[in-house]
């Protein structure tokens, strides 16, 4: 009976911690600033020590429930800027121009070689490549290189590319899509054409893993024949 509770209990707090990130956001879950970090730590404290405690539960829940209403309001809150700047810590320079911002080395606590570590890091072998190295709120960093590196792109040599479009599943195990076949327009007659010119009919739709059409139109077609693939490479057509 105890195991039993003590599952019960692992389940239950599983269940709040997930419903708290939900109501958190998911700027929480991503590169945290020291505001996300203070919060997110504090509520998974107190339910790490809710596992251990299943007679507290309730409380430590409720008291959860609290802190993560306080981090949803400040975040609500700091929607303004002049709240903003009291809570959050403001990016800071470390590269200007292609100098090394000494004072700002040191309101980071950053050593230089610390710096060359993080540009290297960044695909920068040379701070003389550097235009600008900024140290943002979230202890990420963000480099800029200088212009004459930039690579030429087709806007830069007045090329028209064409619009970039994703690839859509419309069959998965033997299975229409009709999201897919919406989003992109067509219906199935249009599908088992195609299919039709890869050797395929309708018959054999239960016999497909997966069939994607690509930006160019074209299929690309997954057979279902798992026990001939489990030691080689999927059968794309």
């Amino acid at each position: 009976m105890t195991v039993f509770m003590w599952f019960v209990n692992a389940l239950l707090v599983s269940a709040i911690a997930f419903l708290f990130m939900r109501v958190m956001g998911i700027r929480a879950m991503s590169e945290m600033s020291p505001h996300d970090f203070i919060y997110v730590s504090i509520v998974g404290g107190m339910l790490a020590h809710a596992l251990s405690d299943q007679h507290q539960l309730l409380q430590i829940a409720a008291s959860a429930a609290f802190v993560v209403l306080i981090y949803w309001a400040l975040s609500v809150v700091m929607l303004k800027n002049s709240i903003r700047r009291f809570l959050h810590l403001k990016p800071t320079v470390l590269i200007s121009k292609g100098l090394v911002n000494e004072e700002g080395l040191r309101k980071v606590r950053m050593t230089l070689p610390e710096l060359v570590g993080h540009l290297r890091a960044k695909g920068f072998a040379s701070m003389a490549d550097v235009e600008f190295a900024i140290l943002e709120e979230t202890g990420s960093m963000s480099v800029i290189g200088k212009s004459e590196l930039d690579k030429l792109t087709p806007r830069d040599m007045h090329i028209q590319k064409a619009q970039v479009t994703l690839p859509v599943p419309v069959v998965i195990e033997g299975k229409w899509i009709e999201d897919s076949l919406t989003y992109l327009g067509k219906d199935q007659r249009w599908i088992l054409q195609k299919l039709a010119e890869y050797g395929f009919s309708p018959k054999d739709l239960h016999k497909l893993m997966y069939v994607q059409v690509e930006a160019d139109e074209t299929l690309t077609i997954d057979k279902k024949d798992s026990a001939k693939k489990q030691n080689s490479f999927p059968n794309h057509i």
